[in-house]
C-alpha cells in the first residue's frame, strides 16, 4: 500500500494499491486499484454507489466498485475497490494527474505512487496471461 496526497478527506490517513488478477480457468484478468481511508469514525467514504477519477482532467468511472468498512483496533478502515478495463486501467498508471473522488474523500495519486501500475503492466501483455522471467526447458 501506498500513501497519497489527500485534498480532502475527513479521516486520518489514506492509502492506494495497485491490484491485478488473472484467473487461468476462465482466462479473466481483473484490474483494479483499491483506496483505503483510515478514520477515528466512519467517514462515508466506503458508503458511495460510485467514484470518479480525473485522469489529466478527462472524468472517467469505473467499470464496477466494491466497499467495505472494518474496525481495526481504535481505527476504522474503509475500503472502496474499483475495477477498470485494461485501457482505462493504462491511462489511469501512465497519467500526468490522477485525482480520485470517493465520496467526502478528495485523493491524489501522484505519478511515483502508480508505479505498482506501470510494473503490472510490464509484466502482463495486451492479450494472453502474465509472463515469468523464468523458462522451463
Amino acid at each position: 500500500m501506498r500513501d497519497i496526497t489527500i485534498d480532502t478527506y475527513p479521516g486520518n490517513d489514506a492509502g492506494f494499491q495497485a491490484i491485478y488478477t488473472y484467473n487461468p480457468k476462465d482466462g479473466l484478468h481483473t484490474w483494479g486499484t483499491a483506496f483505503y481511508g483510515f478514520a477515528d469514525k466512519e467517514t462515508g467514504m466506503a458508503n458511495v454507489g460510485n467514484m470518479t477519477l480525473k485522469v489529466n482532467g478527462r472524468t472517467l468511472q469505473p467499470l464496477r466498485i466494491k466497499t467495505k468498512v472494518r474496525n481495526v483496533g481504535d481505527t476504522v478502515l474503509e475500503v472502496v475497490t474499483a475495477y477498470f478495463s485494461r485501457s482505462i486501467y493504462e491511462q489511469i498508471a501512465t497519467a500526468e494527474s490522477v485525482i480520485a473522488e470517493i465520496g467526502p474523500a478528495v485523493l491524489e495519486l501522484p505519478h511515483y505512487d502508480r508505479k505498482d501500475m506501470r510494473i503490472i503492466l510490464g509484466k502482463v501483455p495486451p492479450s494472453g496471461p502474465p509472463q515469468t522471467a523464468s523458462t522451463d526447458q
